[in-house]
């Protein structure tokens, strides 16, 4: 393509060829005119046929790029993406998701309403089912899932305890090259269930940068069938309090280093509730058991965190 695009769109990929032929097949129908966006695939290491199939998109549409990047990692592969981008305003989608017609129309047109103040903006996820929602996953539930964040129909500022999800949020490159990117040392590494790539929202907000959320902006999420189930969410949510205790420990660092002054890192431990009986802790782990689940996934967060905070768990 020639010229600068408005928006580059990155789109890490390891080993999902099929999700990411529909992810490919919806950015090369966007609404917005080819030459106002370009899209990076940036293969993670893929053994199967994601390289073929990219550099099919390649010869087929002049603004995909294909980027090999061997060293393991989602917040590593991110940062090629970055690295590799034209414009000054970088998207990100995953590989499972399928981003709607108007999506990179969305996003340039908000953002061209927005001061510098705002360096973070995203939208709504919609699930996209693989099995039947089972009946105990509640609205609050798909947000672990990187769905229905739910922040309400009228596009605004979040406020500090409302976020956006990897899947469909777009950054001022500047901003992102400013504080470090994401996290290497961070995140997730095939399919360990650490989530520490938004960390790096919180270091703007810590420097006063704001997030905007526009529900308009939306992309459809797979919510894979094997991730259904009360097992996958417990790990989920212990391995997000785990996730937690990484993200305040690395914004402290990266805060004191960019000179932006020490705060203390936010702490759980006032609120920790631990099992005191063998019957409590069985209840954890029970799946017949479906009552109270939200109650007992926020208990194994907690948990997370403290084991994390006591350097008890290791590794990614």
């Amino acid at each position: 393509m020639t010229g600068i695009p408005q928006i580059s769109v990155v789109v890490a990929t390891l080993n999902r060829c099929e999700y990411l032929r529909l992810c490919l097949e919806a950015l090369a129908r966007q609404t917005a005119p080819s030459e106002a966006y370009e899209v990076i695939v940036v293969d993670n290491g893929s053994m199967d046929g994601t390289a073929n199939l990219a550099r099919r998109f390649c010869d087929d549409h002049r603004n995909i790029r294909y980027v090999l990047e061997v060293r393991t990692g989602l917040s590593i592969a991110r940062n090629t993406g970055v690295r590799n981008s034209a414009a000054d305003i970088v998207a990100f989608t995953d590989d499972d998701a399928v981003p709607e017609r108007s999506w990179i129309a969305q996003i340039a047109s908000r953002f061209a309403t927005l001061g510098d103040e705002v360096a973070v903006l995203g939208g709504e996820v919609r699930p996209i089912w693989e099995s039947p929602r089972p009946a105990w996953l509640t609205g609050a539930l798909l947000r672990p899932l990187s769905a229905g964040l739910g922040w309400g129909s009228e596009a605004r500022l979040l406020a500090g305890d409302e976020w956006l999800v990897e899947v469909n949020i777009a950054y001022r490159k500047a901003q992102l090259l400013k504080f470090g990117g994401f996290a290497e040392q961070l995140g997730r590494v095939g399919d360990s269930l650490l989530s520490c790539e938004g960390c790096i929202n919180l270091l703007f907000a810590r420097a006063g940068l704001r997030t905007f959320y526009d529900p308009a902006i939306v992309v459809g999420h797979h919510i894979h069938g094997s991730r259904l189930t009360p097992t996958w969410f417990r790990r989920r949510f212990f391995w997000q309090g785990v996730s937690m205790n990484r993200v305040h420990r690395y914004v402290d660092e990266m805060s004191r280093e960019l000179h932006m002054g020490a705060q203390p890192a936010r702490t759980l431990t006032e609120e920790i509730v631990v099992p005191t009986s063998a019957a409590e802790w069985v209840s954890l782990f029970d799946d017949a058991d479906q009552t109270e689940l939200e109650r007992r996934l926020h208990t194994l967060e907690q948990l997370g965190y403290l084991l994390e905070s006591q350097s008890i768990i290791s590794g990614r």
